[in-house]
């Protein structure tokens, strides 16, 4: 969830709509296709789920947590932020 939202953001186009849903994976392929855009991405996700953790007072062993409806709504507004920078 994390690297579609940080490399084609969140709406994703309707399967109905080829040309658009066309565009959408194709963000996701060239950043997969480049080592170093992928690395950056994933690291950038990974920042920002530890972050949001650390925020709540908790680890990443409890994982209980992050799929509490409070933590993916954070979670994506986060990534939202992101996506926009």
């Amino acid at each position: 969830m994390a690297f579609r939202h940080l490399t084609a953001g969140a709406d994703i186009p309707t399967l109905d709509n080829r040309r658009k849903m066309e565009t959408y994976c194709n963000k996701i392929i060239s950043v997969l296709n480049n080592q170093q855009g992928y690395l950056q991405v994933f690291t950038k996700a990974c920042e920002i789920i530890e972050q949001q953790l650390k925020e709540q007072g908790t680890s990443i062993d409890n994982r209980d947590t992050m799929t509490t409806v409070s933590f993916v709504d954070n979670f994506k507004k986060r990534l939202a932020q992101e996506f926009k920078r």
